[in-house]
């Protein structure tokens, strides 16, 4: 997730004329949401649309990462935002970029656009995972005043469907209906499992990690790392072709025909 570094090694190949590609792009995009730091998700969408400017066409891998990372920010508002745009080019979403787009919502206590992305799911033909319930659990659990009927009744359809009642998903559970219905639960449809006990983070840790986010995003600097024997080998040999190119292009010179 060192955003820094990727872009720097895409600086330097364009700077050795390499062209870059869909792959180069994603590996960007990819660390923009594998960062914890502030302003990624803005820069994930920046990378994009300069990969479209370059005219390399983004996959639905490019999309996706950038939509993690909106939700990682909880940028709900981008993320609609860019999928949309992915649905614009031709791209049919997956359960990967709907179950990223619920997550803000989800941290929000919208479950009214987590139900509507549900339903386009169903219209889609995409089935659920345990992400996607997570985050609609969630959105529930969030709601004030908290949605225990609606959460109860996804709890249901979600085991009917074949869903897996992890940790995260009966957390969330627990979160929405009370710790003792969810234990009843439970016991009802779940062969009695035991219910996963849910800490609050306090409001000193969540500044503190906040802190440290922005100034890790303040001092970072980029990395330099000395590149291989055979990666130099590898960018010598292409400069090497283009200044052959070259030389072949370039018309040779008249000589003198005086004496």
């Amino acid at each position: 997730g060192n955003v820094q570094r990727a872009e720097y090694w895409h600086e330097r190949m364009t700077e050795l004329g390499i062209l870059p590609n869909a792959h180069t792009f994603s590996a960007i995009i990819n660390a923009c949401a594998k960062s914890p730091g502030l302003g990624h998700a803005e820069a994930a969408e920046r990378w994009l649309e300069r990969s479209e400017l370059a005219g390399v066409p983004n996959d639905s891998v490019a999309f996706t990462s950038v939509i993690d990372a909106c939700g990682k920010a909880g940028d709900a508002e981008r993320a609609l935002r860019v999928f949309k745009r992915m649905q614009e080019h031709g791209i049919r979403p997956h359960i990967v970029a709907c179950a990223a787009l619920a997550r803000p919502y989800s941290y929000r206590g919208d479950w009214i656009k987590v139900e509507s992305i549900a339903h386009s799911m169903v219209s889609e033909g995409i089935q659920p995972n345990d992400y996607f319930i997570y985050a609609q659990l969630l959105a529930y659990a969030v709601a004030r005043p908290r949605q225990t009927e609606r959460a109860e009744a996804c709890f249901r359809r979600a085991l009917a469907d074949g869903i897996i009642a992890n940790d995260h998903v009966v957390t969330a559970l627990s979160r929405a209906v009370g710790r003792s219905r969810c234990a009843e639960l439970m016991t009802e449809l779940c062969a009695g499992r035991s219910v996963p006990v849910y800490q609050q983070p306090s409001r000193r840790a969540s500044r503190q990690l906040q802190q440290q986010q922005q100034q890790q995003q303040q001092h970072s600097v980029p990395v330099y790392q000395q590149p291989s024997r055979r990666a130099s080998r590898q960018l010598q040999q292409q400069q090497q072709q283009q200044q052959q190119q070259q030389q072949q292009q370039t018309p040779p010179q008249s000589g003198g025909t005086g004496r």
